[in-house]
């Protein structure tokens, strides 16, 4: 079992979620729960919601679950170095094969900006 770092706002840094490591497509590259349906992942939201639902769920995903207040966080409290689990769609990214939802590659970017 791996441990995942979840950092958040209101500074405090817990490590509570296990996961077990693994490879294949339909591997989550985060982990969201709603509660409704117990959908995890990109790869789940896309086939349980359908593109056009699951684009906007992870765009308002994408725009708090990390932001650039926790990466100053994580450089105040010396940490210097951040591991940021992409899936292979990446590479296609804004238009990833289906069932994958493009966005992910801006993220990333917005990720890098924020460590600079």
């Amino acid at each position: 079992m791996g441990a995942i770092c979840r950092v958040t706002n209101n500074n405090q840094l817990t490590s509570n979620h296990r996961s077990q490591p693994g490879w294949g497509d339909d591997m989550a590259t985060f982990q969201m729960t709603i509660a409704a349906n117990n959908l995890h992942g990109d790869y789940q939201l896309a086939n349980g919601y359908g593109p056009a639902q699951a684009k906007a769920v992870l765009t308002e995903h994408r725009k708090s679950f990390v932001t650039g207040n926790d990466f100053f966080l994580l450089s105040q409290n010396g940490v210097n170095a951040v591991r940021i689990p992409v899936g292979w769609w990446i590479a296609y990214d804004p238009d990833p094969p289906a069932p994958f939802i493009g966005g992910s590659l801006e993220n990333l970017d917005r990720a890098f900006y924020w460590a600079q």
